[in-house]
Order: C-alpha cells, then structure tokens, then sequence
C-alpha cells in the first residue's frame, strides 16, 4: 500500500505544473502595487480583475490570462503578450506601443483611445473589438 501510495504521489508531483517563483512574487507584486515592470507573468491567470491605471512596461505576459480584465489607463509599453487570452478586456486610454500581440483573442475588447503606436498586432480573434479613437500608426 506504502508503494502505491508513493507512486500516486511521485507522480503528481512530476505532472503537476511548475510554480516558477519568480512568477509568484510577480504576481504578489502586481496585485499590491499595481507597478510591475519588467514582470515575468507569463501563463498568469488574471481573468475578471481591475488593473486600471496598472504599470506593465517591459513585462512578460505571454499566454496570459486576461479575460475580462480591465487595463484602462494601464502603461504596458513594451509588453509581450504573444497568444494571451484578452476576450472582453478593457484598455481604454491604454499605453500598448511596442507590444508584441501576436496570436491574442480579443473578441469584444474595447481599446476606445488607446495607444497602439509600433504594435506587433496579429489577431487570433478580434471579433466586435472596439479600436475608436486608437492611435493606429505603425502598427504591424
């Protein structure tokens, strides 16, 4: 049964996914501050928050989770957030020059007045996103 038992748990442990800390304190420090440059937050799940006004510049956000989120008035020049999840996500007035977006879903996401100057933007699903207002030029 000891044997069992071990290998259930051995296991778990080697499929279980990998919590880098560097993500953690990231995240802590996202959530207490709202300033995160330079942040590793890739695979973050930041689904249904409110991060407006948040400092994101340089930080690494691929594969995240941003469902839902509000990012309104939000720095994240010079972000990566190759293939994140953005559906319904709010970034009026937001900073996006320079950030690499490709591969994002974006459906239903409003970027009214944001600054997409330099953006790497390749959609995977920008159905009904709402871009009024943006700031277009050089956008790739």
């Amino acid at each position: 049964m000891k044997t069992i038992t071990g290998i259930i748990l051995l296991t778990s442990l080697v499929l279980a996914p990998v919590v880098r800390a560097e993500n953690a304190a990231d995240l802590q420090k996202l959530m207490t501050t709202g300033d995160c440059v330079g942040c590793d937050l890739q695979d973050a799940d930041l689904r249904n928050l409110d991060l407006r006004g948040a400092n994101l510049e340089d930080a690494n956000l691929i594969n995240s989770k941003l469902h839902n989120t509000n990012l309104s008035r939000a720095n994240l020049k010079g972000a990566n957030l190759v293939n994140a999840d953005m559906d319904g996500v709010t970034l009026r007035k937001a900073n996006l020059q320079q950030v690499q977006m490709r591969g994002v879903l974006m459906a239903n996401a409003d970027l009214e007045g944001a600054n997409l100057r330099g953006v790497d933007f390749t959609l995977h699903d920008g159905e009904r996103a709402i871009l009024t207002g943006s700031n277009l030029r050089r956008v790739c």
